[in-house]
């Protein structure tokens, strides 16, 4: 098949990229961050069409964890998988932190 050609399924589209078939939104996602996406995150429609694969239509969604969950498991998930981010909002949003290591 030709690199880039697709069809759809359930309103996404799919194309090849490398031999596979891929769904487009998460390809357009993966390309965005420079880097596949990881097993808990998903990619989200701003506009809810499935076939709207504009990186402006994009975002990146962190699937909810189980219930109960303790917070301080919750922050160490963040900082190990997205301390960029949490810095960022950190220094966004005036917050004093000195050190997000884990204390020994």
């Amino acid at each position: 098949r030709r690199a880039g050609s697709g069809s759809f399924s359930r309103g996404y589209k799919l194309i090849w990229v490398d031999g596979r078939q891929v769904m487009e939104h998460r390809h357009v996602m993966e390309s965005m961050l420079g880097r596949p996406l990881l097993k808990w995150e998903n990619v989200h429609h701003r506009n809810g069409q499935r076939s709207d694969n504009r990186p402006a239509n994009l975002e990146l969604w962190v699937r909810g964890q189980p219930a109960g969950q303790r917070l301080a498991d919750r922050i160490a998930f963040l900082c190990d998988n997205y301390r960029d981010d949490v810095l960022a909002y950190i220094r966004s949003h005036n917050v004093i932190a000195t050190d997000l290591s884990p204390q020994s």
